[in-house]
């Protein structure tokens, strides 16, 4: 008799699926970082060999314009105010200002930032730059915040006066007329050097007329600059003294 032949057990499809899949997944667990590593995609770091923070050249610049842009778009749309202003004038003319506004600090303070970027250079290691930093930042801030309260001070001028403009129609035209002397008016304030005549009391027994000299008042923004330049000289010959980093 012939022996009865043993039927192979043969897996069903989707088993077969699963372990296709299953060694997809392997492959791809072992491969996958391979490449990455190879391509500069995936970096494999210990725990123990985590790079430092580097010290970072933030001293609020940033931060104070941000702030100021805020509370200059809020004086504008709050007290621009009057029978020929709407929403959209007002929008122009806080969006014009605040353009030059930050035109006027990026000129002021470019050689300022300049000074601060050179002396963090010669420090010997992110502590003594951090340390420096900081020191910076909180010398900083009293001065920022006395610039932003002048800034809106002036603004708050200069408002009253645009305040009162009137034209005689509503046509475009004027419209943009109304938008410039409003600008012309709150850029006078802020951004624009004001000189006066000063008369010099002419010698006794003297024939010749008395001389006139003048005398002006820098802007805000200059006037801003100045004092930040002032403060970042006397904490940098300190910082650098202390840390034997004056060459």
């Amino acid at each position: 008799a012939v022996a009865p032949q043993m039927k192979m057990w043969s897996p069903p499809r989707s088993y077969a699926v699963i372990r296709a899949t299953g060694a997809a997944i392997v492959a791809l667990s072992f491969a996958e970082p391979v490449e990455a590593a190879l391509r500069g995609r995936l970096a494999i770091i210990a725990p123990t060999s985590l790079p430092q923070q580097r010290a970072k050249l933030d001293v609020g610049f940033g931060d104070f314009e941000r702030n100021l842009t805020v509370e200059v778009m809020a004086a504008i749309h709050s007290n621009l105010t009057g029978t020929a202003w709407n929403e959209e004038l007002r929008g122009q003319v806080a969006e014009d200002f605040n353009t030059s506004l930050h035109q006027a600090l990026q000129k002021s303070l470019k050689p300022l930032k300049l000074s601060i970027a050179q002396t963090w250079m010669v420090f010997h290691n992110d502590d003594e730059k951090a340390a420096y930093v900081s020191q910076l930042r909180s010398s900083f801030e009293p001065v920022m915040q006395r610039a932003k309260d002048n800034v809106i001070s002036h603004l708050g001028i200069g408002l009253r006066h645009a305040s009162g403009l009137r034209l005689s129609s509503s046509t475009t035209a004027t419209a943009q007329q109304l938008v410039q002397h409003a600008e012309q008016s709150l850029m006078s304030g802020l951004l624009e050097e004001h000189c006066y005549d000063e008369h010099v009391t002419k010698e006794v027994n003297s024939s010749s007329p008395a001389k006139t000299a003048k005398f002006c008042i820098p802007d805000v923004i200059t006037s801003f600059a100045k004092r930040l330049n002032d403060t970042q000289g006397l904490v940098s010959m300190t910082m650098r003294f202390e840390t034997r980093a004056l060459s």
